[in-house]
């Protein structure tokens, strides 16, 4: 059985979710918070295509060992593909929050001298 390839993806309708995929393919995180995914998707060498229930990704997804995650599921087949689909607008949502946030703490600061 040969290591599968493992592919991130985005899926989403925000204004930022273009520059959300971007902002992801260019930092690479090695792990994903499970509120953040959209859907897991395996890919077989029989040409099979499966859909993972996010309820198997309770804590951090981890590509180093994102297919023993999926093997402990008892999928038969050999897999060939691993498919990461993010949620782009809920990454937009945080990100924006968290933005807020800082900018609020910078200009609030500078305000008091």
């Amino acid at each position: 059985m040969s290591t599968p390839k493992v592919v991130i993806m985005g899926k989403g309708k925000a204004n930022g979710a273009a520059q959300i995929q971007t902002l992801i393919s260019t930092i690479d995180p090695d792990t994903i918070p499970p509120h953040l995914l959209h859907s897991v998707q395996v890919l077989t060498d029989s040409g099979s295509t499966y859909r993972v229930d996010k309820k198997h990704f309770t804590k951090n997804v981890k590509y180093d060992n994102i297919q023993d995650q999926i093997t402990a599921l008892g999928l038969k087949e050999d897999i060939t593909q691993i498919e990461i689909i993010l949620d782009l607008d809920k990454a937009y949502a945080i990100l924006a929050m968290t933005t807020d946030s800082i900018l609020a703490n910078a200009f609030g600061e500078a305000d008091s001298n």
